[in-house]
């Protein structure tokens, strides 16, 4: 966060990141409501997430597609495996249903 603060970015960090649930950050409920209320913020142009999508399949159930449709946000993340089964399977229907589109690094 430092670094991203030093390079001149604005950094918000999610409310429950701090929390643990087994060793992921929360709930699934309190991750979904970080990640919602990230692309309902119109202060905020970018998500990062700090790790890579080991649990992020349990988020997509219940993402708000609408929401994230209408808030359009370059969203970044660490490629793992699960990142290359999920790319493979539910990006299709993810972005035909929101324009949410993944830059993997």
């Amino acid at each position: 966060m430092a670094e991203l603060e030093r390079l001149g970015f604005n950094v918000v960090v999610g409310k429950h990141v701090q929390k643990q649930n087994e060793y992921m950050a929360g709930t699934v409920e309190e991750r979904l409501e970080d990640l919602h209320d990230m692309f309902a913020n119109p202060r905020i142009h970018a998500i990062m997430t700090t790790i890579g999508g080991t649990c992020s399949h349990q988020l997509l159930g219940e993402l708000d597609y609408a929401l994230i449709k209408h808030n359009p946000i370059l969203t970044e993340e660490v490629l793992n495996n699960t990142d290359v089964l999920r790319r493979n399977i539910c990006d299709e229907k993810i972005e035909s249903r929101s324009n949410w589109v993944w830059k993997y690094c």
